[in-house]
């Protein structure tokens, strides 16, 4: 009789629940699938990996002001920067250590208790404010996909893709779920008027819609009342008798035409349209009323007289130059108008003529690449120009010590010390910037190639950096001297490279839609085209490591993996399929890590012809490139800077692994069900590899959680000498 192993390891499951789950109704709702606070369902889930630490900061979409002690709170990808705008013409930055694992879509301050409460697509956080530079976390909650919050003490609502919850916060530090609700797929935007609160989304121009949920009794929200709007929502805001709704026009193919639409929820059960807006300057922005005026931001800040509901009038408006505004706040005689690269401040003491009076611009913006050098992390910027540096000697809080502004868009980074390669493209042409590092807090631009096609990847090695020249093809730069970089060589692809790498007399190049190519560069002047392999889709980027070549597919997913013993004969020997939209690609072998669009994936490469996933996280936005350094993967994430994590492996001995698997294994509530040919032995771990039980499992049936096992996330894995299976657990108690 063959002999099997299970293996289990736990992970952490976040906050208790502290509602009951009904397993036999894992499906409410209409079908939708139900969520719970404190456990990582699978969208939100990992294997092998955890988290560290991260500097997260990138386009702003949220912002909030203590009108007191005249602070601005400012999302920025997945944290928040404190400004102290006491002299509003020299805004100050004062903090940075608010820090999420998702991107921030909406801040709620409450200045009776100095606490800001924070929504990100990880959940929300409750932050003291008291000492303004030094905020301290009170509470972190997992609530999937959140996206807004409303505030109304005690309790807090938050909003999910088709959820509203409710929570307990009347204790900052121990939050509890009261109840929870389905309320349509889409929902963007939340506020509240007393024991109702108001919801507003849709699905693009499909099922937009506006709701009324009652929370007399915060234990069962109830549905009470519903109105379709036929165009694009965004956002609401409530006050008194009326939710005032803005979004985009339908049909309109610029997407430049937007609306205010005034809603009269007197009677909560029938809420009806009074009065609407057309306007060219409200798109995909935020809404706020002060007073008798609604301030709406989007291609600029438009100011509206609501006074009389049914005529609402347009009385002035502003442009916001080189960026569209995302959300507004409102302490007369000022608007404070987050934009993606920054905040701008408004005077709106005339509401006819309101004027821009300073801004904050410079926040980081798309994390393209990140390349790490001893004990600092190099971040390439394209939408903002630059490339950040961050200091990682603690990799739990990351912090930026320097940022250097290009003229270019900054598609990737390569550091050799004390110099930083920079590839960056324009609309038709490119440039090489080497960028002088030796003092981190100070980089400066030593010298600059021009290139006819924008740069889209970099590889340096001995004097030479080779660039992916967008359509022109690989070009070869002599940076000899820092000061004078120059083309000393060119080799034209058919289709524009996407990556490069260089191993020894070859590099080796992907292209967007003609697969790999080997280049003899033996003589940089004169590179030839040795070999090529066409037979795959959409290559995105390359890593060399001995005989073997590993690259991502862009459009299909998953990694290939080449034999390129022989340059000249590339041979296909493997692939995994990761499911994703794969973009970089990091090997430390036996494990290639994967930016795989929504996930970091790690893949095992010990076999070549038979690659595996073994471990993932799922990322706050799109990961789109890695780099790994001793134990810690450094993923640049396009919405939410640099994130760190660390990879953990229980060692357990293995034989070898086929793809097509004869053991079955699936994962449910408390329990696993199994089917195997023989007989199994049940080893559960910790998440640091210390054995918590042991037992024989044979054939087929159901293996239950003993009460002795804590509430957690597992996973199980079954493993023969030829064949695995791998599943999910949940524990609740």
């Amino acid at each position: 009789m063959k002999r099997f192993e299970i293996i289990l390891c736990l992970t952490l499951a976040g906050a208790a629940l502290s509602q009951p789950v009904d397993f036999d109704n894992p499906w409410a709702f209409d079908g939708k699938p139900t969520e719970y606070a404190g456990i990582l369902m699978s969208e939100e889930d990992s294997l092998n990996v955890r988290f560290i630490g991260n500097w997260p900061f990138g386009p702003s979409y949220a912002i909030a002001y203590d009108e007191e002690r005249r602070l601005v709170f400012l999302g920025s990808g997945g944290g928040v920067y404190i400004y102290d705008v006491t002299d509003i013409d020299k805004p100050v930055l004062i903090s940075d250590t608010i820090r999420t694992q998702g991107i921030v879509y909406d801040l709620c301050y409450e200045k009776s208790w100095k606490q800001l409460y924070v929504a990100a697509t990880w959940g929300f956080q409750i932050w003291d404010i008291s000492k303004k530079t030094s905020p301290m976390k009170l509470s972190d909650c997992y609530s999937k996909g959140a996206r807004g919050i409303h505030v109304s003490f005690p309790y807090a609502y938050v909003i999910g893709w088709d959820t509203l919850r409710v929570f307990d916060i009347s204790n900052s530090s121990e939050i509890q779920e009261m109840g929870s609700i389905y309320i349509r797929a889409g929902a963007k935007s939340i506020d509240g008027s007393g024991s109702h609160i108001c919801v507003a989304g849709g699905q693009g121009f499909i099922n937009a819609y506006f709701q009324v949920i009652d929370v007399t009794n915060p234990t069962e929200p109830l549905k009470v009342g519903y109105y379709p709007i036929p165009d694009q929502v965004e956002h609401l805001c409530v006050s008194d008798s009326f939710a005032y709704i803005v979004g985009v026009n339908y049909p309109n193919d610029t997407l430049e035409d937007g609306f205010l639409r005034i809603i009269d929820i007197s009677n909560p059960s029938d809420p009806f349209e009074v009065g609407r807006l057309n306007t060219s300057n409200i798109n995909h922005g935020d809404v706020h009323i002060s007073n008798s005026f609604v301030y709406v931001a989007g291609t600029g800040l438009s100011i509206i007289d609501v006074s009389v509901p049914s005529e609402p009038k347009g009385i002035g408006s502003i442009d916001i130059k080189g960026s569209s505004s995302s959300s507004v706040s409102v302490s007369w005689p000022y608007a404070f108008v987050s934009c993606y690269n920054g905040f701008r401040v408004i005077n709106v003491f005339s509401q006819t003529e309101p004027f821009e009076v300073n801004s904050v611009d410079g926040i980081p913006g798309w994390a393209n690449s990140v390349f790490i050098s001893e004990s600092y992390a190099y971040i390439a910027e394209p939408w903002r120009e630059r490339v950040s540096i961050i200091d990682v000697s603690d990799p739990r809080f990351p912090n930026e010590v320097g940022f250097c502004l290009l003229s270019d868009w900054a598609y990737d980074v390569w550091v050799r010390k004390p110099f930083a390669y920079v590839a960056c493209g324009g609309r038709d042409s490119g440039s090489l910037y080497v960028l002088d590092i030796s003092i981190p807090s100070k980089p400066m631009i030593r010298g600059i190639c021009r290139t006819p096609g924008p740069l889209m990847a970099i590889h340096v090695t001995d004097n030479y950096a080779y660039v992916a020249d967008g359509d022109p093809g690989l070009r070869i730069i002599d940076i000899s001297r820092a000061s004078r970089p120059r083309e000393i060589g060119f080799y034209e692809m058919p289709i524009g490279p996407s990556s490069v790498y260089v191993q020894e007399e070859y590099a080796y190049l992907t292209s967007w839609d003609s697969g790999l190519y080997v280049i003899d560069i033996s003589e940089p002047s004169n590179p030839q085209e040795v070999g090529r392999y066409e037979h795959f889709g959409c290559a995105s980027d390359i890593k060399v490591l001995g005989p073997y070549a590993y690259v991502t597919e862009w459009r299909g997913g998953g990694i290939h993996i080449f034999d390129v013993s022989d340059p000249c004969s590339p041979k296909l020997i493997g692939f995994c399929d990761t499911q994703g939209t794969s973009n970089g690609i990091y090997v430390s072998y036996p494990y290639v890590y994967l930016a795989d669009w929504e996930r970091l994936n790690v893949v095992d490469i010990s076999v070549p012809s038979n690659p595996r996933e073994v471990g993932y996280y799922y990322m706050p936005c799109e990961s789109m490139d890695v780099f790994v350094l001793d134990s810690y993967i450094y993923v640049a994430d396009i919405c939410a800077g640099l994130q760190i994590y660390e990879q953990y492996n229980v060692s357990v001995e293995e034989g070898p692994v086929i793809p097509e698997s004869t053991i079955k294994l699936s994962g449910c509530y408390g329990s696993l069900s199994y089917d195997l040919p023989g007989e199994a032995r049940l080893v559960v771990y910790s998440a640091d590899g210390r054995k918590a039980l042991e037992e024989i499992l044979k054939g087929r049936g159901t293996w239950a959680a003993p009460q002795a096992l804590p509430q957690g996330v597992y996973f199980a894995k079954l493993a023969t000498e030829n064949c695995t299976a791998e599943a999910k657990l949940i524990v609740l108690r």
